[in-house]
C-alpha cells in the first residue's frame, strides 16, 4: 500500500470525518522505532496536500504543505487520532516522559484557533500518579470526546465533553470534574481498571 502523505516512510490512517478529510500519524524517516509515528497529520484526499501537526516546532517533509506547530519546549511523537466535521483535530504526544492529550479547535493551516492541553493531572484523585492521558476520538459535532488514562495500576477509558458538553445524562457512576482554565467544561470517567502484572 503506498503512503497517504509524500516523503513519509511510514504513515497510517486513524480517522475520518463526514466531509472526508483523514487524520493520522506518519515518520519522515527511516529511522522510526517499529514504525512509531513522529507527527500526526490531516489531509483532504489520499496523496493531496496534508497540513502536518507536531507539539514541539514543525518538522520538512515533502508531502507537509503546511505545520501546525504548538511550541511546546520538548514534546515529540505528536498523533493525531481523530477529526470532526468541522475540522478540529484530537491526539496526544509526549513531554517530559508523559503523554498528554490535546484538542486544536479551529485549525488553520500554521496554527490552532484554540488549543487545549489535557494533561494526566487533569483526572480524578483515583488517577495518583497517573502518566499518561490519551485522546482518541471525537464526535462530529465536536463537543464530546474519548481516551484513556493509565497509572500504575492499570489503565481506565473516559468520556469528555467541550463547548457544551453532553447531549445526554450520564449514566451513574460517572465523574464529572470542572476545568475552567483549561477550557474545558467536564469530563467524565467511569471505572474500567487493568491491574498490570
Amino acid at each position: 500500500m503506498p503512503v497517504i502523505v509524500a516523503g513519509a516512510t511510514y504513515d497510517a490512517a486513524e480517522a475520518i470525518n463526514n466531509n472526508g478529510e483523514i487524520g493520522g500519524n506518519l515518520c519522515p524517516t527511516t529511522v522510526c522505532a517499529s514504525n512509531a509515528a513522529k507527527f500526526g497529520f490531516t489531509e483532504n484526499t489520499v496523496g493531496g496536500s496534508a497540513t502536518c501537526y507536531s507539539a514541539g516546532t514543525a518538522g520538512t517533509l515533502s508531502g507537509c504543505t503546511s505545520w501546525v506547530a504548538f511550541g511546546i519546549a520538548g514534546a515529540n511523537n505528536t498523533t493525531v487520532q481523530g477529526i470532526d466535521g468541522n475540522g478540529d483535530v484530537v491526539g496526544f504526544f509526549t513531554v517530559a516522559g508523559e503523554e498528554e492529550g490535546y484538542i486544536c479547535e479551529s485549525p488553520t493551516t500554521s496554527a490552532c484557533g484554540t488549543l487545549i492541553i489535557v494533561p494526566p493531572s487533569a483526572v480524578p484523585s483515583t488517577f495518583t500518579g497517573a502518566y499518561s492521558l490519551q485522546i482518541f476520538g471525537i464526535n462530529n459535532a465536536g463537543n464530546e470526546f474519548v481516551g484513556s488514562v493509565s497509572d500504575s495500576n492499570g489503565t481506565e477509558g473516559f468520556i469528555g465533553y467541550i463547548n457544551g458538553g453532553p447531549t445526554t445524562t450520564p449514566e451513574p457512576g460517572t465523574l464529572i470534574l470542572t476545568f475552567g482554565s483549561l477550557g474545558l467544561l467536564g469530563l467524565w470517567g467511569r471505572k474500567r481498571r487493568s491491574v498490570r502484572q
